[in-house]
């Protein structure tokens, strides 16, 4: 976790740790996503940004940025957070610095996972329930009911005595295990998450 990145040392470092396949996570002071990355960019001297822009293409997995909205009806302070996803179009953004870009495709990827203020803010809106920092949580007593198991969903798609059974694994080399797949068994679960 890398606090503020301000300096150009810093941001390169940050860089550099994410490039090793750590997950690195920063902030930058910014009012949008692309600012974030356009200031992340143009901190350092311009022979050297293209190829800045590159590596932060081909690490970056998202970005998001946060506002703070006081709501007078629930008299607190909510966020307003607007989301970018790293999908290929937005590293490409990146990658040739068009960061004016990176806006519509935030605005046109939902799909993605990409919310923009306008969005965020109208489910918001819509919201009706609300968790306070005050409130009393419920007993713990009220957390461990028994549910029905009819209700419970199983991560496991249903076994039917119509599914092939896996065949059996056939010895191999010793201390190496194979496991044959059962057709259609993670895609029917990856499925049932969407």
């Amino acid at each position: 976790m890398v606090g503020e990145m301000r300096e150009p040392e810093t941001m390169r470092l940050t860089l550099n740790a994410s490039e090793t396949g750590h997950l690195v996570l920063s902030t930058v002071h910014s009012s949008t996503c692309a600012e974030a990355l356009q200031r992340v960019v143009s901190a350092f001297p311009a022979e050297i940004q293209s190829s800045v822009a590159a590596q932060l293409a081909d690490c970056l997995l998202g970005v998001i940025s946060q506002r703070l909205h006081y709501r007078a009806d629930l008299k607190m302070r909510v966020p307003e957070c607007e989301i970018l996803m790293a999908s290929h179009a937005v590293k490409n953004f990146v990658r040739n610095r068009d960061f004016f870009k990176i806006i519509s495709a935030l605005e046109t990827g939902a799909e993605h996972g990409m919310w923009s203020f306008q969005r965020y803010r109208t489910w918001l809106n819509a919201r009706k329930n609300w968790c306070f920092p005050n409130d009393i949580p419920e007993p713990a007593e009220a957390e461990t009911q028994e549910v029905p198991d009819a209700i419970v969903p199983s991560p496991l798609p249903p076994s039917s005595k119509q599914d092939k059974q896996p065949a059996p694994a056939t010895p191999k080399a010793a201390g190496r295990i194979e496991i044959e797949p059962i057709e259609g068994g993670f895609e029917k679960i990856l499925k049932k998450l969407e």
